[in-house]
């Protein structure tokens, strides 16, 4: 009957996968949202233990994670995390009314690509830039593309010949 009894309240402290019904499974928190992951995961405490930048995750997604997955934790056991700040940015420079030659110059220094566009502007002399598109002063990444609008100087309007 002891034996029994003792099997009984074995059973019940461990359900059917064997695991301890104080523990639970670390899940796969890498790619996850992190605020997504605490509401989802309530059973565990996930804590910002540090950030990153990364090309591969969006700002507030997990990178690493302390646990490994599928491994047993107890309830009370914190999963120490670190989330992503997202590509690392830097700030388009002001080329606004510099030359062309310059401004290219500047941007590929910068590491940019780049496409020059022309259009015609009544204070802005002809060859100097008008604006860039993202803005000066934008953050912006290794695969941004900027768009340098130059200008063609004042628009010279053509009458024709009355008779």
């Amino acid at each position: 009957v002891a034996i029994a009894i003792v099997l009984v309240l074995v059973f019940k402290a461990f359900n059917n996968t064997g695991e301890s019904t104080g523990s639970v499974r670390c899940p796969l928190l890498v790619g996850t949202d992190y605020e997504e992951a605490c509401d989802k995961y309530k059973s565990i405490k996930i804590i910002i233990k540090d950030y990153e930048y990364s090309e591969e995750y969006p700002l507030g997604t997990i990178l690493k994670q302390s646990e490994e997955e599928d491994k047993f934790l107890r309830k009370d056991l914190e999963v120490n995390v670190i989330v992503s700040l997202g590509e690392k940015t830097k700030t388009l420079p002001d080329i606004y009314d510099k030359a062309e030659d310059v401004s290219v110059g500047i941007i590929e220094k910068f590491g940019l690509e780049y496409v020059v566009e022309y259009e015609h502007h009544a204070k802005i002399p002809k060859g100097s830039v008008i604006r860039t598109e993202p803005k000066r002063g934008s953050p912006v990444t290794d695969d941004t593309k900027v768009t340098i609008v130059v200008s063609k100087g004042k628009e010279v309007a053509t009458t024709a010949p009355q008779y």
